[in-house]
């Protein structure tokens, strides 16, 4: 992801942290100079925050790995400044392996919070109250320690919230998935989780929390794009190959020059081609970058067969749209022929399968 560096890789699965995780640390300097705080006590402040995103890391690990059990991969793991976001490349099909991964994540924090309850509660025979802890003479017990616990209460009971695309909306949307479907239940989740993100942020612009404000805008915004990209999912579901595919192409071979296909590129719609060998078979394909590179140079005298690229496989005209676009996402495909029993029926180029996707979002 743009603007998010890599710190570590643990079970596999990379650890990255945005740019904009340096904002906490700012808005912690901010809020200890406003009340005048020690420089003493701002460190503790930043030491407790970082230990709460170390929670958060466990948290999405927690997600992490239990998808895992589901053969669902994680792409990474991300730290922002209002959280972490563990990206799977897919979401679950089984509404209860769904609600296993989302639960995982809260159960961590409650795991947690017992564990820091229980030590805090051993050592001082009671659990200060969260408004009432200061960095006193021993601001590791009387601060610290007590600082985790209450967080991880807050981030169970937070998380919780039937607040899609949050950990409580995840639940939801499994359960009502059940009954009603992932796309209506989505949609009905979504339109909770969009309505709860207008409460917040109001309750955050009375009370002046301008962090809630800024989370609740982030789940506004997360809730309407996952709906939206669960009803892509459907319709590419539901769409095969032959439908956007172009039965009509134009064919170079290996031995045709660069300024052949310049004019095609020119005067037509296509910009990504086929190339055939002597025999009629595919043997590579021209990619719309190289053939600029061509014209830009002045190298048009060049056979096509210089700037051949074999990235491509044949992809059958029955195959569904989402296969197509998981394809043409992972191996960076710019165009593939289309085969229908054995045969070449046409084309499938990145350019139409862009239009589409615009066209019916």
């Amino acid at each position: 992801m743009k603007g998010a560096f890599r710190i570590a890789v643990i079970a596999d699965i990379p650890l990255l942290v945005h740019w904009s995780f340096s904002l906490i640390l700012l808005w912690i300097l901010y809020i200890g100079f406003s009340l005048n705080t020690a420089w003493e006590g701002i460190l503790w402040m930043i030491a407790l925050v970082l230990a709460l995103f170390f929670c958060v890391v466990l948290h999405e690990y927690g997600h992490a790995l239990t998808a895992r059990r589901f053969s669902v991969p994680t792409k990474d793991i991300i730290l922002f400044p209002v959280g972490g976001v563990a990206r799977l490349t897919r979401l679950p099909e089984n509404p209860w392996e769904e609600f296993k991964i989302a639960i995982a994540g809260p159960l961590v924090n409650a795991v947690l919070a017992i564990l820091f309850g229980l030590v805090v509660y051993a050592i001082l025979g009671k659990l200060p109250n969260f408004w009432d802890m200061e960095p006193e003479s021993n601001p590791f017990l009387y601060y610290f320690l007590p600082g985790l616990f209450w967080m991880n209460v807050f981030l169970v009971l937070f998380n919780l919230l039937p607040a899609f695309p949050m950990d409580g909306g995840r639940m939801l949307r499994s359960l009502l998935s059940l009954k009603l479907g992932r796309k209506r239940a989505t949609n009905a989740a979504a339109i909770l989780g969009q309505i709860m993100a207008v409460l917040l942020f109001i309750l955050g612009a009375f009370t002046k929390n301008f962090l809630l404000c800024f989370v609740s805008v982030f789940v506004f915004l997360a809730a309407r794009h996952e709906n939206r990209t669960v009803r892509m999912d459907a319709l590419l579901g539901s769409k095969q190959v032959q439908d956007i595919m172009r039965p009509q192409f134009s064919r170079f071979t290996l031995g045709d020059s660069m300024s052949q296909v310049a004019d095609v590129f020119d005067r037509e719609d296509e910009k990504n081609f086929l190339l055939f060998d002597a025999e009629g078979a595919v043997a590579g394909v021209l990619q719309e970058r190289f053939i600029k590179k061509a014209i830009e140079r002045g190298t048009l005298s060049l056979s096509t067969e210089t700037f051949l690229s074999p990235r491509f496989e044949p992809i059958d005209a029955e195959e569904n749209l989402k296969t197509l676009l998981r394809k043409m996402q992972r191996h960076s495909y710019s165009i593939l022929p289309v085969f229908q029993s054995g045969q070449l029926v046409g084309v499938v180029d990145v350019k139409g399968l862009n239009q589409f996707l615009r066209s019916s979002s």
